[in-house]
């Protein structure tokens, strides 16, 4: 297998907990992904990545692992996911794990027993400090509000943590730390393991403690993400992790934390041997606040350039952490198929490894609960109590937590127009959105103009098509705030997607008749070539 096969993938997302319960407990389970796995391969996508199905107290719905090789209960077992694992690849799919490193949970063996006192096997497992005048040692303020300090009375010390009081951060300078998770990728790589997504892994080195050049927050905080991201042994650590991937010839697409292309460039190059490709992240309340197209066109741009010679892509517009992409970025009421579609087609046909969230390609939507106690994500509940402290009514505050809320993406799949969308047959643990009745997989399937349909005919020209692939990419109408359009280019073969991101109708100066239409998202019958755009039409074109 070639070196740079990731190239090659469309990824499809799974979000474990909320795609199919098969045992009706309104959970969904890893028999409940095996059930619908010709249904993932329909899609037309090679590869599958699982968000984490350890063990877990799910404190951060499993971002908080207390056991690397185990599976939740919750999920099944263990031999269910080898079963998963031969039915992916039975299928001709690739496996990708989510990778969870920065921290574990508290409820993790190495955490208890660092825990008990400042001299045992695994004391140094974690990061430890004493008080400064009787708080904590410094200002800094976790992801998800409030300090990231935790006092624990055996050690009279507090730990660290980034993310959640249940989500205490490893410490990267202990070699038992390093050897004990390093020798755990390979034995996940030795379990059939294609590729790993790596969780929250900018922050591996921590700044020094007296170190906190933001200006503190109205509660005195200073935000710790900032303070502690793309250190220099944090890429150096990385890069030792990378050996290992390479051993094993598996991908790897890191979850960064970037504030510049030059810094995405330092994860994502092939010359630095860190990640084969990068998710950079970005708060949702800052894409709510501040995209826009040209934005958009921008950062494609500006990241494209610094990557072009050396690099790769992670596309995407959809994960777990994120609104709906629709909802986001597109019109989810009026215009919601061809937004949809379009958005679609911005994602496949650029350079890089395109990833669908589960759900995206049927069109799923914000969920916007009607009481803040529907919600289950931590980091909702703190933005609330966030928003509120900044002087925000609960009315303003809610409207807010309802556009950024992580659980916009993870309530269940859509299934048919039954009970619960058919995910469960009981209750689900989040709940479920109510335009499922018209939502869902069962009524695109049966519809040749559906959100559904489009994807798979997308993801089949890009994967058959080589200039999609790896061709390169040349802007076209850069200064318009409406027209989001680019040339793919390999060889003497040449595409262009040509989209109006907008409500109203646009007008455009393009040579038509030197292409013919692959794909459009208003027409699917492909009869008509125009310059005059409909509002969030988006055509693929290959010259002739």
């Amino acid at each position: 297998m070639k070196n740079d096969w990731y190239k090659d993938l469309v990824v499809y997302q799974i979000y474990p907990r909320s795609f199919m319960d098969s045992n009706n407990d309104g959970i969904g389970d890893l028999k409940g992904i095996i059930s619908k796995l010709d249904y993932i391969k329909s899609l037309n996508v090679n590869a599958i990545w699982l968000s984490p199905v350890y063990l877990s107290p799910f404190k951060d719905n499993g971002y908080d692992i207390s056991s690397y090789k185990d599976v939740s209960p919750v999920f099944g077992t263990n031999e269910d996911l080898k079963e998963l694992f031969d039915g992916i690849h039975k299928r001709g799919m690739k496996v990708i794990m989510d990778l969870v490193i920065n921290h574990t949970s508290d409820e993790h063996m190495w955490f208890k027993e660092s825990s008990k006192s400042k001299d045992n096997e695994y004391s140094d497992y974690y990061i430890w400090a004493d008080g400064v005048d009787g708080k904590e040692p410094n200002n800094w303020e976790s992801c998800f509000g409030g300090s990231a300090w935790c006092y624990v009375e055996a050690r009279d010390q507090y730990y660290l943590h980034l993310f959640s009081k249940g989500q205490p951060d490893l410490n990267w300078k202990s070699p038992k730390v390093k050897k004990d998770v390093f020798d755990m990728v390979r034995w996940w790589c030795e379990a059939g393991v294609d590729g790993f997504r790596v969780d929250a892994i900018s922050y591996l080195e921590k700044a020094p403690f007296d170190y906190s050049p933001n200006k503190p927050n109205a509660m005195g905080y200073s935000f710790c993400m900032d303070i502690c991201s793309g250190r220099d042994n944090t890429h150096s650590l990385i890069k030792e992790l990378r050996k290992i991937f390479d051993e094993y010839n598996v991908m790897s697409v890191g979850e960064v934390s970037v504030s510049s292309p030059e810094e995405l460039y330092k994860y994502s190059s092939d010359s630095r041997k860190e990640f084969n490709m990068a998710i950079p992240f970005i708060p949702p309340v800052v894409e709510v606040d501040t995209w826009s197209v040209s934005k958009m066109k921008a950062d494609i741009k500006a990241s494209y350039e610094i990557l072009k010679e050396d690099g790769c892509w992670a596309r995407f517009l959809s994960n777990h952490d994120k609104p709906r992409q629709v909802s986001l970025y597109g019109d989810d009421k009026e215009y919601w198929k061809e937004s949809a579609k379009l958005l679609a087609m911005i994602t496949h046909l650029l350079p890089g490894t395109p990833f669908i969230y589960q759900g995206e390609e049927i069109g799923m939507t914000n969920i916007y609960y009607s009481d803040l106690n529907q919600y289950n994500d931590i980091d909702t509940k703190n933005f609330f109590d966030h928003e509120i402290a900044e002087g925000k009514s609960e009315a303003e505050a809610f409207k807010r937590c309802q556009l950024i809320s992580r659980d916009n993406a993870r309530s269940p799949m859509q299934w048919n127009d039954t009970k619960y969308a058919g995910f469960s047959k009981n209750n689900p643990w989040l709940g479920v959105n109510e335009n499922y009745i018209k939502i869902n997989v069962k009524a695109e399937e049966n519809d040749s103009t559906s959100i559904l349909n489009f994807y798979k005919k997308l993801v089949s020209i890009r994967l058959s098509n080589e200039a999609l692939k790896r061709g390169k990419l040349e802007f076209l109408f850069e200064n318009s705030p409406t027209i989001f359009a680019y040339k793919r280019v390999l060889g003497e073969e040449e595409f262009v997607c040509i989209s109006n991101f907008s409500e109203s109708i646009e007008t455009i100066d393009f040579p038509f008749s030197n292409y013919s239409v692959l794909l459009n998202n208003y027409d699917e019958n492909l009869l008509t070539q125009s310059n005059t755009f409909k509002p969030y039409e988006a055509v693929l074109l290959k010259r002739k």
